[in-house]
């Protein structure tokens, strides 16, 4: 996974991953290198992720990056090898805050959309620096003039990136919606699991992106909603401080016969919705024109046998690449992925079973 994004899944700073012996041996700071290699429909790809500490320890952390021994730069990096990762931490994308579902969706798009990540970078600091302002404003007043002066720089920028990232949610959003209400119906029959994207810039630009719309279109009709809501809402930014229109207020409503699955749904049900919920991202990617790789962690644990036998037939129907981790070897046992090779994890070492 660290190699399709380029980033820990585990951490959120890549400097813990590495090793602090490591490099003592060539009197270096502390380093990682990953290489990893992924069959595609097209050709080979090898990406290789090099990691290096400061020498101090605490400085910015060094990184370097080649996609077929060729120096590339991240954003244009991310997704060479596509994966979609299972964790039990996913629950969180029912009970959790909304930043957290925003990760799963900027992490989906990113790898299928090549530009999404230099927009969502620029997006994010013209939002800090905006805020910056905002806040700086409320604490020492000044002339209401001079504040919308300089807000106007920065709301040029703020639309041209955030209308940029909205399209491309409406967009990809809308089949990931549809994909997880089909694979939802696998697991249940009494009760209907649907999906929906709550953009920040309200119903009126859900209402207003037709279906067939080009990226251009959904773009214009984006920017312009985001002008209306800027106009609308400045004397509330002004009198908080802070950016309140944009799509860092994004949101992704997952629902159970129209409530909220995370106060009406069982535990069962959240994790056969985050399980579903994954498909559906891999749907989406494979959509694109490529199948990424499961990558599934202690996926079958709070599952009954029937639910259980019915996810591993719909994985194993999916054609993809499985890496399925499990405490328990009895899950699979007799399943549709019980003829898959095994390793086995003993003091740190792995050892493949015969």
């Amino acid at each position: 996974r660290m190699l399709s994004m380029l980033r820990s899944p585990r951490s959120t700073h890549d400097r813990d991953v590495i090793n602090w012996e490591s490099g003592q041996e060539l009197d270096v700071a502390p380093f990682a290198r990953l290489v990893g290699s992924a069959l595609t429909d097209d050709a080979l790809v090898q990406v290789e992720l090099g990691m290096q500490r400061a020498e101090d320890g605490v400085g910015p952390l060094r990184k370097q990056i080649k996609v077929n021994q060729q120096p590339r730069r991240m954003q244009d990096s991310i997704g060479a090898i596509k994966s979609v990762l299972f964790t039990p931490e996913d629950l969180d994308l029912v009970s959790g805050s909304p930043g957290g579902r925003r990760r799963f969706i900027d992490l989906l798009i990113s790898q299928i959309e090549r530009g999404y990540v230099a927009h969502l970078a620029r997006y994010l600091k013209i939002v800090e620096q905006r805020n910056s302002l905002l806040k700086s404003h409320a604490k020492s007043g000044g002339p209401r003039a001079n504040l919308l002066e300089q807000l106007g720089f920065w709301d040029d920028q703020l639309i041209e990136h955030g209308a940029a990232i909205a399209a491309s949610r409406r967009d990809v959003l809308g089949l990931l919606c549809i994909a997880f209400q089909s694979r939802t119906a696998l697991f249940t029959e009494t009760a209907r699991m649907t999906a929906a994207y709550a953009p920040n810039l309200g119903a009126d630009f859900l209402a207003a992106a037709r279906p067939g719309d080009s990226r251009e279109q959904l773009v214009a009709v984006a920017r312009r909603e985001f002008e209306t809501q800027i106009k609308i809402r400045r004397d509330e930014e002004i009198r908080r401080g802070v950016t309140v229109v944009g799509p860092h207020r994004d949101d992704l409503e997952l629902l159970l016969d129209d409530r909220p699955l995370a106060d009406f749904g069982s535990r069962g049900q959240q994790r056969l919705a985050v399980i579903a919920l994954k498909l559906a991202e891999s749907d989406v990617v494979a959509a694109g024109g490529e199948m990424p790789i499961l990558l599934l962690d202690d996926l079958l644990s709070e599952l009954d046998d029937q639910h259980r036998r019915t996810l591993l037939q719909a994985i194993r129907d999916s054609g993809a690449q499985i890496l399925i981790t499990t405490a328990d070897p009895g899950q699979v046992e007799g399943t549709p992925i019980d003829h898959l090779s095994r390793r086995s994890v003993i003091s740190g070492s792995i050892v493949e079973e015969i």
